[in-house]
């Protein structure tokens, strides 16, 4: 059950319209390199016999950021049973996102292999990313092991969704002092950290009213993490996030990569 200030007590059921099913990820620094198949932060991925290292537009590799192999997840409702996801992200300015074309997949990319192959995988041709590798947002040689919890959670104030459902003026018009009552609502609903699914968290705006025919949900937030020597900018955040027709057909492969920063 998630907490509300008194105030919006009396809105509860229209905030529970909102409510949706997460994955709180927790990330832990390994000593030791982890298995090919297991869901991480960093590392080297799983990579069948065959399939070649993604790389950007230039033909040089892009960097591994995350995998998460849907076996290591509790009983959810969001991901197939089975199969495996991986996020990756440019060595250079702004990561690979693009302000001009924000959908594109030139510097970037998110692969899914819905049939791993658990006695096989490609051995060589794996990129190493030295310390002076400066334009990515992890430190080269960081891995972390993940595990997730199910829980559920609500918009932030910023949330296209939370103003399009309770008004853009919402907190003006329900008390006289609006920011102090935002403030208390997004203390108690914070969104950040790491995540699967549920609704995600921006330092700026919500950039998805830019694309209002399209249903964009969080797939994965990675959040600004020092003990894991991840930032995003300055004290940012990273989302993929897809719409709802690719997610319901499990093309995850067309997640739109986009972070910002305060």
């Amino acid at each position: 059950m998630y907490e509300l200030p008194d105030k919006l007590e009396s809105y509860r059921e229209e905030l529970k319209a909102m409510e949706r099913e997460t994955l709180q990820i927790s990330a832990t620094k390994t000593k030791e390199p982890l298995s090919r198949y297991k869901s991480k932060i960093g590392g080297k991925p799983y990579l069948p016999k065959g399939v070649a290292y993604p790389v950007n537009k230039k033909g040089q590799p892009l960097f591994h950021l995350a995998q998460i192999n849907f076996r290591d997840l509790p009983e959810n409702n969001l991901f197939p049973a089975k199969g495996i996801l991986q996020f990756y992200v440019n060595n250079g300015r702004a990561y690979g996102m693009s302000f001009s074309d924000p959908l594109s997949k030139d510097n970037n990319r998110v692969l899914y292999f819905p049939e791993p192959d658990y006695e096989i995988f490609l051995e060589g041709n794996i990129p190493e990313f030295n310390e002076t590798s400066s334009g990515l947002p992890l430190k080269p040689g960081t891995e972390a092991a993940l595990e997730f919890t199910v829980s559920s959670c609500l918009p932030s104030a910023g949330d296209y969704l939370f103003e399009n459902k309770m008004g853009k003026d919402f907190f003006d018009n329900i008390s006289k002092s609006p920011w102090e009552l935002r403030s208390i609502y997004s203390s108690k609903n914070p969104g950040k950290g790491h995540r699967l699914g549920g609704h995600p968290l921006f330092t700026q705006w919500d950039p998805r009213p830019r694309f209002p025919e399209d249903d964009f949900r969080l797939l994965l937030q990675l959040d600004t993490d020092s003990a894991l020597d991840m930032m995003w900018g300055d004290m940012g955040v990273c989302h993929f996030m897809l719409k709802q027709e690719d997610w319901e057909n499990h093309r995850f492969d067309n997640a739109w990569f986009h972070w910002d920063c305060l």
